[in-house]
């Protein structure tokens, strides 16, 4: 098992993270916000400062940790809003989403990493629990069978983490789409830790049931990367 750790969650300032991540001994780092955006929207002479930042600390790129499907509604009516202000993230409808993973592969590319994160859709403001029904699976599910195909084009591969403001937060939810795309270019990022604190209410009551311990005997085979939050 290698250890990570997300930039930002250190310093906003890259190299004042970078520094101070090689410092702590750690050899690899996530990248998620970088020069006051997310990561996935770099342009070539931001990736060009930060394959030289890389290559000063001696450090690899684990994860493109970008916000692809998150700040994006499920549904044209939905409207979605950021939980955090610091957290950096691209916004627009699925197309705009897809689009700018395109940028995101190449980033990843770039910088010698092959995972990118992507999200399974915030829940909307106006629109009532549960969410994760079979109807929003099945819309979250076609549009993540397109950003696969973008992966697969890209050799990139994308990992879908079980987020708590989306509407798969368990790690069972995330899971069931693996299975179903069945693709060597999309695997689990899982996070037991938003497992756990999924908001009860969102969930749909079949999704309930699993302790942290089934769930980590079920996704194990399926898990890319693992986070604590």
């Amino acid at each position: 098992m290698n250890l990570s750790i997300i930039s930002d969650q250190i310093s906003q300032d890259v190299e004042a993270a970078f520094s101070i991540i090689t410092q702590e001994g750690y050899k690899e780092v996530e990248l998620h916000n970088v020069f006051g955006h997310s990561i996935e929207t770099c342009n070539q002479k931001e990736i060009t400062t930060i394959k030289s930042l890389i290559k000063k600390y001696n450090l690899q790129v684990s994860n493109i940790a970008s916000t692809v499907f998150f700040l994006c509604p499920l549904y044209p009516a939905d409207k979605v809003s950021l939980f955090n202000p610091d957290f950096y993230c691209i916004e627009g409808d699925a197309s705009k989403h897809l689009e700018i993973l395109r940028n995101a592969c190449h980033v990843a590319k770039e910088l010698n990493c092959s995972l990118i994160r992507i999200f399974p859709f915030r829940w909307p403001d106006n629109r009532k629990s549960p969410y994760g029904t079979q109807h929003d699976y099945e819309q979250i599910l076609s549009n993540i069978q397109k950003a696969v195909q973008i992966a697969q084009r890209e050799d990139c591969t994308l990992i879908l983490e079980n987020c708590p403001y989306s509407h798969l937060p368990k790690g069972e939810m995330t899971l069931k789409v693996i299975c179903e795309i069945n693709s060597p270019y999309l695997k689990l990022l899982w996070d037991p830790a938003n497992s756990y604190r999924a908001i009860q209410d969102n969930v749909p009551l079949q999704y309930r049931t699993w302790s942290l311990e089934k769930e980590l005997n079920e996704l194990f085979p399926y898990i890319r990367q693992m986070v604590s939050t």
